[in-house]
């Protein structure tokens, strides 16, 4: 996982001054709104989808603000005998800040200036299957609602006039025994900008 982290990092490095040339106009984007459309998928012995669409709003150059809402639909089968261990959903509603720290890293360090970086922080209302996250709650509902704080940071990169890739590793501040996270939590989207 932190191998091709790295090597994520790594493409968008030397991909980053190609585009420089393409284009030197990429500056600010148009509009102070935007649209996160993230979503997840794996498959296999955990099966995991994820849709998590998100709005936010430039209220000044480099502090952001937005909500969206996220569904997860998880299962795990048990490798050896392919027998059902879980069988879950999540619901989630969310509202964030995001506080852009050094706008251009360029400025500092050798590589492009199409990057940033930011701190985010998170609040999650999260609707959980009693059963399987509630275990130590001593709750008697089939679902429990359980508030998460998530901070930490991460760094943008524009790669067209409206649109950025964002790169987070966040933690959650509230971590318990009922958390669907574990520390480090890792998060890669896109931002479209309109106006």
């Amino acid at each position: 996982m932190k191998s091709g982290l790295f090597i994520l990092f790594l493409t968008l490095l030397i991909q980053t001054p190609i585009l420089a040339q393409e284009d030197d106009s990429l500056e600010q984007p148009d509009g102070r709104w935007y649209v996160s459309p993230d979503f997840g998928l794996i498959l296999g012995n955990i099966t995991m989808i994820e849709v998590a669409p998100t709005i936010g709003y430039n209220l000044t150059p480099g502090f952001s603000a937005g909500a969206g809402m996220r569904y997860e639909y998880y299962r795990q089968l048990n490798y050896n005998t392919r027998v059902e261990e879980v069988n879950t959903s999540l619901y989630a509603l969310r509202s964030f800040v995001r506080i852009v720290l050094i706008p251009d890293l360029g400025e500092i360090l050798p590589i492009s200036h199409r990057f940033s970086l930011f701190s985010y922080g998170e609040y999650e209302a999260l609707n959980l299957d009693e059963e399987y996250y509630g275990i130590l709650q001593n709750i008697d509902t089939e679902r429990f609602w359980r508030h998460t704080f998530l901070a930490g940071g991460g760094i943008s990169q524009q790669i067209s006039k409206r649109s950025f890739m964002n790169m987070m590793v966040l933690w959650d501040m509230t971590n318990s025994s009922s958390s669907p996270y574990t520390n480090p939590i890792f998060r890669f989207g896109l931002q479209f900008y309109f106006n």
